[in-house]
């Protein structure tokens, strides 16, 4: 099928952007091994609508092509969805922002009681998200040593993020909570794609099942909207950027979930303070010129 001009140039800023994305996860260029994109793109399928995924496809072809990567272009083109569950809907308008201590026990009950070995992940995977306030994607690449867990960030175009990484204090939580941590860093990084997409869909068929007439489900994101409400309780706005890597205190300013004060809550480094700080402080000397 021949492009018009306007669908080439649609895909060429899409793909730029997909390529941006795949360097910044995989820490390196997709030049190195063009071929890994095949795999990359592969893994997206499962948190991607259908449409979605095909047109991420269809912009990496054709800006491949353009490139003269014949050879990975023709591998993507042999790239083929397959669903075997039903996915969750993409709009934000159906997400929970907010996660009570009663609907995650409810949860969890359901859970263990109708899913297996997944029921455990699922649930670890919320309260780890409730704990620290990392995003799905960011616990991939996740590392914890001597009680600080160090995070990619997710965002990091557009001033999305306050630095590239960001680093959390855990010392003060529970061993138990600690413990929950470790564990699902290591299951999530063992297979992620595959962990990601069965959890999604056991929250997805589970909070169906017990709450059929709510309009908003618990996600894999809701935790984090409800670690940002926890946070609102504690510390000042610069503190709470540094802890959701957010790029201003005006982004972190965003009403999320209902505030639970008890909640004991990771502690930013003092570098990423300080990197906030000189940010803010650069862009107070940029508004009075």
């Amino acid at each position: 099928m021949k492009r018009n001009m306007q669908t080439i140039t649609r895909y060429m800023v899409r793909a730029e952007t997909l390529l941006e994305k795949f360097d910044n996860q995989t820490r390196g260029s997709w030049r190195d091994n063009p071929m890994l994109l095949c795999s990359w793109l592969t893994g997206l399928e499962s948190s991607l609508a259908k449409n979605t995924w095909r047109q991420y496809k269809a912009s990496l072809i054709c800006y491949l092509e353009a490139d003269g990567q014949e050879g990975v272009a023709a591998a993507l083109k042999q790239l083929r969805t397959t669903r075997s569950l039903r996915q969750p809907n993409k709009t934000s308008n159906q997400k929970a922002k907010s996660i009570s201590d009663k609907d995650l026990s409810l949860l969890e009950e359901q859970l263990i009681a109708h899913e297996g070995q997944y029921a455990g992940v699922t649930i670890a995977w919320l309260k780890a998200g409730i704990l620290t306030g990392l995003r799905p994607s960011e616990w991939q690449h996740a590392v914890i040593k001597n009680n600080l867990l160090t995070v990619f960030n997710a965002k990091q175009t557009n001033d999305g993020a306050c630095s590239k990484n960001r680093e959390l204090d855990i010392s003060e939580l529970s061993e138990a909570n600690k413990a929950i941590i470790i564990v699902l860093i290591k299951i999530l990084q063992e297979n992620f794609s595959s962990t990601h997409n069965t959890c999604r869909c056991l929250l997805y068929r589970n909070c169906r099942t017990l709450w059929p007439r709510r309009t908003k489900h618990i996600t894999l994101y809701s935790a984090r909207h409800q670690f940002a409400a926890n946070a609102k309780s504690g510390g000042g706005k610069v503190e709470g950027v540094a802890l959701m890597s957010h790029g201003s205190e005006e982004t972190a300013g965003i009403h999320y979930g209902g505030v639970k004060g008890d909640e004991q809550l990771v502690e930013p480094a003092q570098k990423n303070i300080d990197i906030i700080e000189q940010r803010k402080l650069k862009q107070d000397i940029e508004a009075m010129h």
